[in-house]
């Protein structure tokens, strides 16, 4: 996982003439169709389908428009034979687009994804909650082959019914995903604290990892310049002199963020990066998009997840208890991972929130309404002291 041990785009790759078996003639859909769904038949990992005399053909569509970006992301439909085809596989490939000029850009970030998948979702699979909160990966390469690029592919959700979010949640959906994602980072927290794992293990590299530790050194990066940001913005004028002495004096404090490694966290965890389905009265959430993992503090991924769905009141009291809720059912799911560590945790939560409502992007900023009365409500949880 040593950045300079990262394989190299084999050259011919950008020189293949690509098939027709695309309109844009992309390398994805001629790997899918040549490569892919023989490798997931003949490795057993789509049980419906025994071997390839089955498969009747492949169909794969472009979720994203093509070439719009460098990842690439394919929907592929495998169809098993009989008197009439019947769609037996849906599955989503997610890889590079080696036809894009920025893709040697993206690669770090895009390995950090394949890593979560080849490496973390292996290991939290120990624990029997956490396959609930991210999809299914039935297969996943590190490496750049004659076949193609480095992927993953993982169950397409929206096939099994998920759908994503995109406006703000409502309390029950909000609760939802805060008892999901204290499931994650419960027990990537046993994970990170498991003295199985010793110094050569592929998880302990991997968290030593330079692109993980440049993941969160961006973070902290930006974080300092929201802090700057804020203290010049005429908000803190407008609370009161005694809680802006004391938001001067905690965002003083903002290595005590940078030591926080007690959780492997998502990074860049949005209502956008999160499914939600119905399933026999139950709200089930799937997280994607793990592109920013690292090791830090689980309040990265909490506080703005929290901020970005927090209700338009203006009655302190009422957003308090509001937080207060949301924070006991993620403590729940904390303590049923390890229960030793709830009370850092909660700690950890409640003393970095203001640093997270400082490092809302502008727009997510611009979106909240209620600015002085959610920083009263942080004064009063404690999140100042």
């Amino acid at each position: 996982m040593d950045d300079s041990a990262l394989p190299e785009m084999p050259s011919h790759l950008r020189e293949l003439i690509f098939p027709q078996q695309c309109p844009d003639k992309c390398f994805a859909c001629a790997f899918v169709k040549r490569n892919l769904v023989h490798k997931l038949v003949r490795d057993k990992h789509l049980k419906n389908l025994q071997s390839l005399t089955n498969v009747s053909h492949v169909n794969t569509e472009h979720i994203i428009p093509f070439n719009s970006v460098a990842c690439t992301i394919i929907r592929i439909k495998v169809y098993a034979k009989g008197d009439s085809p019947q769609l037996s596989v849906r599955l989503v490939l997610k890889t590079l687009n080696i036809q894009h000029q920025q893709v040697e850009v993206i690669l770090k970030s895009f390995m950090s994804e394949v890593a979560f998948y080849n490496i973390v979702a292996k290991l939290l699979y120990i624990f029997p909650r956490s396959h609930f909160v991210f999809p299914k990966c039935y297969l996943d390469s590190f490496q750049w082959m004659d076949d193609g690029p480095p992927y993953i592919v993982l169950e397409d959700l929206i096939a099994d019914g998920y759908e994503q979010f995109d406006d703000k949640l409502d309390e029950n959906h909000l609760k939802a995903v805060f008892k999901h994602l204290g499931m994650f980072h419960g027990d990537s927290i046993r994970l990170v604290t498991n003295e199985r794992f010793d110094s050569k293990s592929n998880f302990s590299k991997l968290m030593k990892n330079d692109t993980l530790i440049a993941n969160k050194d961006q973070i902290m990066i930006k974080q300092k310049e929201a802090i700057s940001a804020f203290l010049n913005n005429s908000l803190i004028e407008a609370v009161n002199s005694g809680i802006r002495d004391k938001i001067r004096t905690k965002l003083e404090k903002v290595k005590d963020l940078e030591k926080s490694n007690i959780s492997l966290v998502h990074g860049s965890l949005t209502r956008y990066k999160t499914f939600y389905k119905q399933c026999n009265g139950e709200c089930k959430i799937k997280f994607i998009g793990f592109k920013t993992i690292m090791l830090s503090s689980p309040v990265i991924d909490f506080g703005r997840i929290l901020f970005t769905n927090l209700p338009n009141e203006n009655d302190v009291s009422k957003l308090e208890e509001f937080c207060r809720n949301i924070l006991e059912i993620y403590l729940k799911q904390i303590e049923l991972s390890c229960s030793e560590m709830v009370q850092c945790v909660e700690r950890q939560i409640i003393d970095n929130l203001l640093f997270s409502y400082v490092s809302l992007d502008t727009k997510e900023s611009e979106a909240i309404e209620n600015h002085i009365p959610i920083l009263n409500m942080l004064n009063s949880l404690g999140s100042l002291d």
